[in-house]
């Protein structure tokens, strides 16, 4: 019974990660709900803690 459900699964999530994956970034991207992490940025946080 959980094999069919499975491999549906499979094939629709494999799909679903090459359709969607990068025009939904992009997508994000000009929402400006995701910004793209600079070296600076990282560099000015503290070392510290773990």
């Amino acid at each position: 019974m959980a094999l069919p459900y499975t491999i549906v699964l499979t094939f629709v999530g494999l799909a679903g990660i090459e359709l969607l994956l990068v025009p939904m970034t992009d997508w994000f991207y000009s929402m400006n709900w995701l910004t793209q992490a600079t070296i600076d940025a990282a560099a000015s946080v503290p070392a510290v803690g773990h």
